[in-house]
């Protein structure tokens, strides 16, 4: 096997592909109708950037994206007061809550099906490289969807980070860049009210 961590990745996603796939045929062996459904299968992960997991993760673009976070919260961190956080069972839920589901189930909605079939229907057009309409219009709507819950001080800067998680998506053609980078996100914002 090569060294290169780039071949590593894309030798074990092949397997994950495999694997994939053979569960697929496995789940649909007794239908008549299997090949369309597997199909639609493969296209819908496909539509929404879960059918591969990202090759090219070795990029300056990531670095950046795990430290613009770091300065925002340091920002905000000057302005909000340290609340005192009792660790308890509710707390573990919440955590669970903000860093792993909400996380999850928002790019999926967000980044992985609006802006998965914008790009599909705009064929992935830059507005302002590297940015493409799809990125910015649910940017807006994620920066958006975040007013009901956080200051529209707070939604400016989600929506900046959101165009960072957009680009994640758009980058590696996968959801899961754009999940881990919400949950970093969410976990500083939980840690940021903690300490």
């Amino acid at each position: 096997m090569e060294t290169n961590p780039q071949a590593r990745i894309g030798h074990y996603q092949m397997h994950i592909t495999e694997i994939r796939n053979q569960i697929i045929d496995a789940a649909y062996a007794d239908d008549p109708s299997a090949h369309i459904w597997k199909k639609a299968w493969s296209d819908l992960l496909k539509l929404y950037g879960l059918d591969r997991w990202p090759c090219n993760l070795y990029e300056p673009w990531l670095a950046a994206a795990l430290l613009a976070p770091v300065c925002y919260w340091l920002v905000l961190r000057m302005g909000t007061p340290a609340q005192s956080i009792q660790w308890g069972s509710e707390t573990g839920l919440f955590f669970f809550s903000v860093i792993l589901w909400q996380p999850f189930v928002e790019e999926l909605c967000f980044r992985g099906v609006l802006q998965g079939m914008l790009l599909e229907r705009t064929k992935h057009q830059p507005v302002l490289r590297p940015l493409t309409l799809a990125n910015l219009f649910t940017g807006t709507l994620f920066a958006l969807a975040h007013l009901l819950t956080h200051t529209w001080l707070w939604a400016l800067g989600i929506f900046w980070v959101s165009l960072l998680f957009g680009y994640a998506r758009e980058r590696t053609r996968s959801l899961y860049p754009a999940v881990f980078l919400h949950s970093y996100c969410n976990a500083g914002y939980f840690l940021l009210l903690a300490f």
